[in-house]
């Protein structure tokens, strides 16, 4: 891979290709961005010992925009991972950061990621304001690129917070600017989230919601996503078990849950673990 290649080549001091008042360091990127694809590649610890070399490299550097966005690219890691605690960690970190040196991107993106922590802990309309407010200030410098996957964070927020058929109208808007931009990689989660919105209104149609999941499920593994694979499977897997079609269940979870390695103490492991084990039961 490009990236694992950059990172193995890459030395401290002797590659500096960008403006050091704007710019980031092509080494902290290309570790940080190393760092994302150890977690879609099902590769959680490793992800993490990637995320703390990143920023102890772009700490060491003291340059801003580079601290930055490694506090970006990890935020966004510690998110898909539901690591809560690291997230909020990392979202006032950013914020810091980027309110003492202007940066009005990054400082959006920390709210987002403080709005995604308020609505994990059960916070669900000051989540959803406080990912509002984020978007708004990210949106308001031009650079959309993460919209859908910032779009589906505040869909999960307003799941949260009771109003599904808001997070409906979200997650309809996020698809289709993924569709628009090309900026797909957030398309398994949306998918799944979707389904998880269909199954919380009053009339949820059970058929339209496994579509979503499988779906999800069936884009996470063309993209190689491990990571988005395995939840939608666990998503997936909850809805069969409900209908009774557990012997379904069981074959859909055990091959997405059984090539991991590493990570058994994260939140999506542990549930599949577990889910695994009331099905065998």
């Amino acid at each position: 891979m490009h990236l694992e290649r950059a990172v193995a080549i890459y030395r401290a001091g002797e590659h500096l290709p960008f403006d050091p008042r704007f710019g980031a360091d092509i080494g902290v990127t290309a570790i940080a961005g190393w760092t994302l694809a150890l977690w879609h590649g099902g590769y959680p610890n490793q992800a993490f010992e990637a995320a703390s070399e990143a920023l102890r490299r772009a700490r060491q550097l003291r340059h801003p925009h580079t601290l930055a966005y490694a506090l970006l690219i990890i935020g966004v890691v510690a998110i898909s991972a539901r690591k809560t605690a690291e997230t909020e960690d990392l979202a006032k970190q950013l914020i810091a950061v980027a309110d003492e040196h202007r940066f009005a991107f990054f400082s959006g993106c920390g709210q987002i990621f403080q709005g995604w922590a308020l609505a994990q802990r059960g916070i669900g309309h000051a989540a959803v304001q406080r990912i509002r407010e984020g978007l708004s200030a990210a949106e308001a410098t031009g650079w959309r690129s993460h919209e859908p996957g910032f779009l589906g964070l505040l869909a999960e927020a307003l799941e949260l917070a009771g109003a599904a058929g808001d997070g409906l109208t979200v997650l309809a808007e996020a698809l289709a600017t993924a569709e628009k931009s090309g900026a797909r990689g957030a398309d398994a989660e949306l998918h799944r989230l979707r389904g998880d919105l269909l199954r919380r209104l009053p009339s949820s149609d059970s058929t339209q919601v496994e579509v979503c999941f499988r779906t999800a499920l069936a884009v996470a593994h063309e993209q190689g996503t491990r990571g988005y694979e395995l939840r939608a499977a666990v998503s997936l897997t909850r809805l069969l078990g409900a209908q009774g079609r557990r012997a379904e269940a069981r074959d859909v979870l055990r091959p997405a849950y059984s090539g991991f390695t590493e990570g058994f103490d994260t939140p999506d492991l542990q549930e599949a673990k577990t889910l695994l084990e009331e099905l065998d039961t």
